[in-house]
This record gives C-alpha cells, structure tokens and sequence, in this order.
C-alpha cells in the first residue's frame, strides 16, 4: 500500500512536501507559541527523519530516502550554528575559578535530603535554588548555614520562591520584576576582581499558551537588558523553560551578548527513566570576562533531575 502511494505522481509533490514541512516549521517559523512545542523537540523530529531515512533504505526509495535523510542533515546543521559553537571546554589557565549550580527542586519527588546532600558534595561558590516554598526554605538555610555564610531569600508561597547561597560575600543583591514574575541579581565580592562578579537568577514559567509564550520572551528581555547594565564578570542562570535553539533563547544571547555554556545538545537531566523526552531547559549564561571550563547536568540516584552546574575561570 506505502509503495503504490509513493508511485503516484499526483501525490509525490504533497507527500515530499508534508516530509519536509516538519523541519522548515523548525528552522524558519516565527517565535510564535503555535510551533514551539515542535521546536522543543527538534532533537526527536531529528531522529524521526533518520529513521524515516533507513525505512526508505529498506525498501529501496532512493528519492524518500534522500529526502529524509536530506532533511536530517539540515536539523544536524541548524542546532550546530544555533548552539554554542565550540567543540571542547576551555582549558583552565591559572586564574581564579568559580563554580556556579543551579538548582530546581520542583522536580524532587522523596525529599529534600538528596538536595542538600548534592549541595554539599558539589561544594559550588555560588547556588541558586528555584521553586522554593517557605517551608522548604527554612530546612535548606538550616541545614547549608554552616557551609555558606552568606544567603538570600526570595520567600513566596508559589513557585516562584527562590534561594541564593553563597561562598564569597554578597555586596548587592536586590529582585526586579518583569510583570509579576520575580528575577534575583547581585554582586559578589571575589578578591582580585574589580567589578565584582554579578549573577541574575530567574525562573520562567512553563508556557502552555500565547499569553504565557509573549511573557516569556518579555521576561527573557528583561533578564538581557539587566545583564547588559553590569560591568565585568556576569552569568545568568535559571530555569528558562525553553531550549537553547529557541528563537526566543537566540534573541536572548543577541541581546544580552551572553555565551551559551552548554555545548552541544548536553541535556538538563543526567539520564532519565524516559531520555527520549528530555530537554534542555536549565541554562547559565556567562559573559566573555569568563570562560567556561565545564558544564553537566545534576542529579541523583543516577536518573532524578536537579539542575545544571558550570564552572569558569574569571579572566583578568
């Protein structure tokens, strides 16, 4: 039956048409909420098409075959050029080093324990925990006072709750809003840097409207703009609930003139019960007074996700 379709002049024109469609709504469609789900999940319609591709193989249709794989080749192109380009971390050169995590705790599911257990074991300068109720605020303050003098609270009753931790004195830290979604920025005070080394923290909600998608993007602007006022070292960080090939996330990086410290396709989750539906959607952004030596996801009982870590070298 597949094979008499695809003979069918009349039909060939609508079906190559229909093959490709998925991949140039990927690449060329507006940032618009309609096709954001597919872009999220570029990476499994990627694998759709290599699939595709050796079906055809199978079956001996060259022209399909050339199509999919044709088309899988472009997606393998389009999230090279819009990730960050490089293909190795940089090499440490003897400067003063920082290492940043940032958690989301919303994703724990039998306690707060294997959180603060990875806290502890990371041993991270700076840490950003998000989705944070009062509760759950006081037993992390009470259980990592003793590691880290310094902290901050953004206590909500919603998800919006954030925590700063802190191995390196907090000089300035305040919150701005963009709508009614609060953002954390601060200074650090690192020895030998002038500046200062400044961090925004932030959670973006998950988007499941047009409404919500346009708060996004405005929120993502708001966090750019903020960055661009500080001078010297600066990271953004958080739960930005879109991938880094987004249209959204690649206005960001215009904007903000931020570098991606992920490479590649590194997923937020180290692995997972159901990887094929993992994205990236944690995210820190550093500034080029630093460079970025590692990148890995967080986890615990080796599947669970808890959030992403960097770590960089701040350049004299």
């Amino acid at each position: 039956m597949i094979e008499s379709l695809l003979k069918k002049e009349g039909t060939k024109f609508i079906i190559s048409g229909l093959l490709l469609l998925p991949a140039l709504l990927v690449i060329f469609a507006p940032a618009v909420y309609s096709f954001k789900w597919l872009v999220d999940y570029t990476v499994h319609v990627m694998f759709t098409y290599l699939a595709l591709g050796l079906f055809f193989l199978f079956i001996s249709k060259t022209y399909w075959q050339t199509l999919a794989w044709g088309s899988c080749i472009f997606l393998c192109l389009f999230l090279k050029y819009t990730s960050n380009k490089s293909f190795s971390f940089d090499t440490p050169s003897g400067g003063k080093i920082i290492k940043i995590s940032n958690y989301n705790i919303s994703f724990v599911e039998d306690g707060i324990e294997n959180v603060i257990h990875s806290i502890l074991e990371n041993d991270a300068n700076l840490i950003s925990i998000q989705e944070v109720t009062p509760d759950i605020d006081t037993i992390l303050k009470f259980n990592l006072k003793s590691k880290y003098q310094y902290h901050y609270s953004l206590k909500r009753a919603d998800y919006y709750g954030m925590l700063i931790f802190s191995s390196y004195p907090i000089i300035k830290i305040d919150t701005f809003n963009s709508g009614q979604i609060p953002n954390i920025k601060g200074t650090l005070a690192i020895e030998g840097v002038e500046d200062g080394f400044n961090f925004i923290s932030s959670y973006c909600p998950h988007v499941f409207s047009s409404s919500t998608y346009l708060s996004l993007k405005e929120q993502l602007k708001m966090i750019a703009q903020k960055a661009n006022e500080y001078k010297g070292a600066t990271i953004t960080m958080g739960t930005y609930n879109s991938v880094p090939w987004a249209p959204e996330i690649q206005d960001f990086k215009k904007e903000s003139k931020l570098i991606d410290s992920r490479l590649g396709l590194t997923p937020s989750a180290v692995t997972s019960s159901n990887p094929l539906f993992q994205i990236p959607i944690d995210h820190i952004f550093h500034s080029n007074q630093l460079k970025c030596t590692n990148f890995r996801a967080l986890g615990y009982n080796g599947f669970e996700h808890l959030g992403v870590e960097g770590t960089f070298e701040i350049l004299p």
